[in-house]
């Protein structure tokens, strides 16, 4: 079935659904689930959808229902989950890392790169390493070190295998200068910077190139022990005639004398990333690498490391920048708005950040469900905000809906009479296909409805009280109808959630726009353990945050 069928099955079933009228938005996740190679069309796949769903509301409600007859079975295209093999994987399996530097909490980008490292692991079977690369002691923020160790162990399920942090392994990349030193092909340049440029420019070699192996051990020495910040650097011997001047001997460690938040002043002398990726990448053992394509020209520089000290390079795959449109990532910019108190943390549920995110009640699988669709290309993509939510929605509901318990929530409540019902009692089920029954209601002679559905209500208008009974306005209150659930449907009375006032239980609505609401939930919901997430009905999911004083429900989607 080709794209336009696919959709056009989707349509009909939803026009049929809601009286002959489709809704694009609301075909767009169970698009992408199907088709994600259409992910990076963002808008103009919504117009695709859009064109189609506006021929099929054309054709009357009749029309729709014959061929929706005619059609069967809901349509589903037959295509290949996760990752694509990877080459040259060992019976010990696979090593590879993630390496994010401690500017802030990992976001939806960081999320990507990393499952795609930790799900071939999990394939394959090795080492998922999560390194923190903190060697510019100027651009680090403390609290980072926590918030990426903690996020990176969630969303793997525990993939992690060593959480390792560079600004413990100086002695390491020192010992691995000296040998540079020593074998030749580096040497510490004291020209500054514009001097080695004009230099470069010219594509001569720096004077400081073709000093004795003694003298740049001396001045290595003095660059560990009292050299001016800024007065030099060590720099790896390439091709000073390169077509490409940032491979012409590139500098590989600086002296910064700024104090560390981890190693305070025990440091003066800081390896520069690509000498200390390259560093790193030999004594973890690493296979495998996926990296950002933007790092190619720095491949090719650790590229000359790996011949110089004989060792062989990993499998490298590069992957382009997912744009995520309109969502603020900037980790910097983040910080210094949770400073200013815009936002009341990482955990802020207006963030796509992992602690915010968590916190709504995505589950990891989710997340892994995302990146296997998107998989390891190169190509860039921009991604709308609504686009990547709907996907993320639908790979959630999936994975929660099955499981959820059900629960009536009331937001912005009203005390109703209501007559007729004082003696009833009925059981709910606490899921539809899972736990039948499990939640008892006893009516009485009061409830509590949303204001919105009773100032919806007309007097000596119906409703349908969900699962429970049918009841008319009548003044300021309600009296029980003896019309049943069929008779209900067939005069299309609105079936709206309710609470009992004696099993009612004040509580506190959070949702990602950062409105807050106060309200009222089934009092089962407080035997819940903290973190369940669960499905407050015609609502959505919210996941339990908190059970005392009162309980706060976090709204995750719907």
């Amino acid at each position: 079935m080709d794209f336009e069928e696919f959709v056009r099955a989707l349509a009909l079933r939803n026009a049929v659904k809601h009286k002959g009228r489709a809704s694009a938005s609301a075909l767009v996740g169970a698009v992408l689930a199907q088709f994600p190679e259409f992910r990076i069309q963002g808008s103009a796949l919504l117009q695709k959808v859009q064109d189609v769903v506006d021929q099929v509301n054309l054709l009357s409600l009749a029309e729709q229902e014959v061929v929706v007859q005619q059609l069967g079975q809901a349509p589903v295209r037959e295509r290949l989950q996760g990752l694509r093999p990877l080459e040259g994987v060992s019976e010990q399996g696979i090593v590879m890392r993630f390496a994010p530097s401690p500017s802030g909490a990992l976001h939806i980008g960081h999320a990507y790169t990393l499952l795609l490292s930790a799900l071939y692991v999990r394939r394959y079977g090795g080492r998922c390493i999560v390194r923190i690369e903190d060697t510019n002691p100027e651009n680090i923020y403390p609290e980072a070190y926590h918030l990426i160790e903690e996020s990176a162990r969630w969303i793997t399920r525990e993939g992690i295998s060593d959480v390792v942090v560079q600004s413990d392994r100086l002695e390491l990349y020192y010992d691995y200068a000296s040998r540079a030193l020593e074998g030749g092909f580096a040497y510490v340049c004291t020209c500054d910077p514009e001097g080695f440029k004009v230099i470069s420019d010219a594509r001569r070699e720096c004077p400081c190139r073709s000093l004795s192996v003694q003298e740049q051990l001396a001045r290595w020495a003095w660059m560990l022990k009292d050299a001016p910040q800024g007065s030099c650097v060590m720099r790896i011997k390439t091709d000073m005639a390169h077509k490409n001047p940032a491979l012409r001997d590139f500098p590989a460690m600086r002296i910064n004398t700024a104090e560390h938040p981890r190693a305070k002043t025990k440091y003066r002398v800081w390896p520069l990333m690509n000498f200390s990726v390259f560093v790193d990448d030999v004594e973890m053992g690493m296979t495998h690498i996926i990296r950002a394509k933007d790092h190619a020209d720095n491949a090719k520089k650790q590229a000359f490391l790996y011949a110089y000290f004989g060792k062989v390079e990993p499998r490298t795959q590069f992957v382009g920048k997912i744009n995520f449109e309109g969502l603020p990532l900037s980790a910097s910019k983040t910080r210094q708005r949770i400073a200013a108190g815009e936002f009341s943390g990482w955990d802020d549920l207006r963030l796509p950040f992992l602690p915010a995110l968590r916190r709504r009640g995505y589950q990891p699988e989710a997340f892994w469900r995302y990146t296997e669709e998107v998989g390891v290309t190169a190509t860039d993509k921009t991604i709308p905000v609504e686009v990547f939510f709907k996907n993320l929605n639908a790979f959630n509901k999936a994975i929660v809906d099955p499981v959820a318990d059900r629960f009536f929530v009331v937001e912005t409540p009203v005390r109703v009479p209501l007559q007729g019902a004082k003696d009833v009692q009925v059981s709910l089920d606490l899921h539809p296909g899972r736990k039948r029954g499990g939640r008892v209601f006893r009516i009485g002679e009061e409830i509590l409805l949303d204001a919105r559905d009773w100032s919806a209500l007309a007097l000596g208008g119906l409703l349908r009280l969900k699962d429970t009974l049918t009841a008319r306005r009548v003044g300021d209150g309600l009296v029980m109808e003896g019309m049943g659930m069929d008779e209900a449907r067939a005069h299309d009375l609105p079936i709206v959630h309710f609470l009992p006032v004696e099993d009612a239980r004040a509580c506190t609505l959070l949702y990602p726009d950062g409105s807050v609401c106060e309200g009222y939930c089934e009092a089962g919901v407080g035997a819940l353990e903290p973190g369940v997430v669960f499905q407050a009905e015609r609502k959505g999911f919210f996941r339990l945050e908190a059970k005392e004083p009162r309980p706060v429900l976090v709204f995750g989607h719907r």
